[in-house]
């Protein structure tokens, strides 16, 4: 029953991500000023799903609004969306019955993605009740139309949904060439929920063929990713099945931590279904291995009364199957008389063919005899020639499709890199504080984690915010806002001293983080440096969250100039074991041609040279000592040339950011 609801989470996939951008309230205040009958339906439609309105009377409402205006697409949303909710109940005879219409509504719309939606959705139906060929029709027929339209990630759930169906069959071959296909279409669009799913099932059929460390290996990259995500009950799923393969593998105690965890999250999300069943079976079979018998018992009673509730859904599913079967039968009944006609042709031809076969010489036999193969090679030819087009044009179309897919993504990454450099220090401010400066800012990706940021602090010195975020990429730069966003609260909340303002920005941090849906909260955040400098530049107050602040300095003599290092805390600006404690707070007097460099970790662990390792600080040290008397603009471009020949070869691996300051 659990995967059964599952699949009609999945076949809503599709607006779940629009849902994210919407906002109920608006909606419904746009409705108050809309006069446009198809508007307001495709806004009440809108609020009706997002909101999770699950009266049948405001969806009976919509549909009969829709056939008043003659709006197919407003038929077919709020039909599919009724069949819905009447699954959710288990009234599956209505459910079927509003897929129906939703179906042929769509049809007359000519909208083969919502044809496509309504098939899918009988084909859950129809698995439910174990009618696994009607299953397999219906799924088959919703490829097609998925494949037409190129949804790749209803594909992917579809061929999941195969695969299922083929296992329940023991056909472990073709189901494992399922979920293999499921897996192709996830990771070709980046879907790390379907990527999850597809993981788990082929790690399943491996525990099936008895090939234990297969099934290990994928199901812990199904956890892995999973984890990520707010979706429980295959959390559980996913836990179960590991708790299993490590029990059968002979590591009970390992397998027990495993079914402990997906128990907890059990008993918090309520599942008393197929995963608290399989948690109770896997306790019952655990205890009697340790000889526990009076255990052992106690969870066989309960694995056996959960089975009696989850069997005790067949009155349900026999009245399901009776509906569905008859709407199979009348689709079945219309193909018959199709290929009826289709024979009727063919008999008529094969009597044309026989009177004139019948009226020809035999001397002509050789002729006829020849031009036969003459006419079959050039069908051969024109079917060979008429593939090899047919493959030159698909190769065309999926060329055009990757080249449209990675425009589309490449813009899309521009355009937040344009969102993330707003709320970085600009040129106006550095030039307006400091007199000589450069900034080395290179991120590994086009957006970044890596960011510096700066500030007139309430007291009228100058700060600025050196910073690598958990992460780099686009996860990186997510992180890097809600960092610079919490140093804008601290700063604007009248915090001047850099101890307190990052005192105040990992309090902030760790408060939006425990909203993350995990138990214990996120433990994200960032290392940085905060250099506050007086009006004057003759004093520096920084504090710093494990980057270092270096200090370049003329020796006395002019023969060899030093390196002044001030460390940093060894705790981050985050969830820490020690964030109760505050940062330290350190002053520095300046001097006159003092080089001030400030850095994340990117530039020393970046791999290259002969050896392919890391650059280290030490040699960093070395150069930046060796060009700190240099002019600004040369120092970058020496530190520019000095990476890129180091990297030769070798692709970057973290965002690079190094700013040098002239006192």
């Amino acid at each position: 029953m659990k995967f059964f609801f599952l699949n009609l989470f999945f076949l809503l996939a599709f607006s779940r991500v629009l849902a994210q951008q919407v906002n109920v309230d608006s909606l419904k205040k746009i409705l108050l000023t809309e006069t446009k009958p198809k508007k307001r339906i495709n806004i009440r439609s809108l609020v009706g799903e997002y909101g999770g309105i699950e009266r049948t009377g405001y969806w009976d409402s919509l549909i009969v609004d829709s056939k008043a205006i003659n709006y197919l697409h407003g038929v077919t949303y709020a039909s599919f969306m009724q069949s819905i909710n009447y699954t959710k109940k288990g009234k599956y005879d209505k459910a079927v019955e509003l897929a129906e219409e939703a179906l042929l509504f769509a049809k007359k719309g000519k909208d083969t993605t919502w044809m496509g939606y309504a098939i899918e959705h009988l084909g859950s139906l129809n698995s439910y009740i174990k009618e696994n060929q009607t299953a397999l029709n219906y799924y088959n027929e919703a490829l097609k139309l998925y494949e037409g339209k190129n949804l790749a990630s209803r594909k992917g759930h579809v061929t999941v949904r195969l695969g299922e169906i083929y296992e329940l069959d023991s056909n472990m071959t073709q189901s494992m060439s399922m979920y293999r296909t499921s897996l192709q279409s996830f990771l070709a669009i980046s879907d790390t929920s379907g990527i999850s799913i597809a993981y788990n099932r082929i790690g399943k059929i491996f525990k099936k063929m008895d090939k234990l460390d297969s099934a290990l290996y994928y199901m812990q990259k199904s956890l892995e990713i999973r984890k990520g995500f707010s979706d429980e009950y295959y959390l559980c799923s996913i836990l179960n099945d590991l708790a299993f393969v490590y029990f059968d593998l002979g590591e009970k105690e390992t397998a027990y931590k495993y079914i402990m965890q997906s128990k907890k999250e059990a008993e918090r999300i309520g599942d008393k279904g197929t995963g608290f069943h399989d948690i109770n079976l896997f306790l019952f079979q655990y205890y009697k291995a340790k000889k526990e018998y009076q255990l052992a018992l106690y969870y066989k009673e309960i694995t056996d009364s959960i089975k009696d509730v989850l069997d005790n859904e067949g009155n349900d599913k026999a009245i399901l199957r009776q509906q569905a079967k008859y709407i199979y039968d009348k689709q079945t009944e219309l193909d018959e008389i199709q290929n009826s006609k289709l024979i009727a042709i063919e008999r008529e031809e094969k009597e044309k063919q026989q009177v004139i076969i019948y009226s020809i010489c035999g001397g002509l036999l050789l002729v006829i005899v020849f031009s036969g193969f003459i006419y079959n090679r050039f069908k051969i030819t024109q079917k060979q020639k008429k593939i090899i087009e047919i493959k030159e044009q698909e190769a065309q179309y999926q060329k055009h499709l990757v080249e449209e897919k990675h425009k589309e993504i490449t813009d899309s990454i521009n355009y937040a890199e344009r969102i993330q450099r707003s709320f970085l220090a600009t040129k106006e401010q550095l030039d307006n504080n400091l007199k000589e400066y450069f900034v080395f800012f290179q991120p590994k990706d086009v957006v970044s984690g890596d960011f510096y940021w700066a500030s007139t602090l309430k007291n009228g010195n100058f700060a600025l915010v050196t910073a690598d975020s958990t992460g780099h990429g686009v996860p990186g730069a997510i992180m890097s806002l809600l960092n610079t966003s919490s140093l804008e609260k601290a700063v604007e909340s009248g915090v001047y001293e850099p101890s307190e303002i990052l005192n105040h920005t990992r309090k902030t941090i760790i408060e939006r983080l425990k909203k993350d849906g995990s138990t214990e909260g996120g433990k994200d955040g960032m290392d940085c440096s905060l250099l506050s400098l007086n009006t004057d530049k003759n004093k520096l107050t920084y504090a710093a969250a494990n980057n270092p602040v270096w200090i370049v300095r003329t020796s006395a003599n002019f023969t060899q100039n030093e390196l002044i290092e001030l460390k940093p805390d060894k705790i981050p600006v985050g969830k820490h074991d020690r964030d109760t404690i505050s940062f330290t707070q350190h002053e520095v007097e300046l001097q006159k041609g003092d080089m001030i460099y400030v850095l994340t970790d990117g530039f020393p662990d970046q791999f290259g040279g002969p050896k392919a390792k890391k650059f280290m600080y030490k040699k960093l040290k070395e150069t930046l000592v060796s060009i700190s008397e240099k002019p600004l603009n040369e120092q970058d471009n020496i530190l520019r040339s000095v990476l890129k020949v180091w990297m030769e070869g070798s692709e970057q691996v973290d965002d690079i950011t190094l700013i040098g300051i002239r006192v």
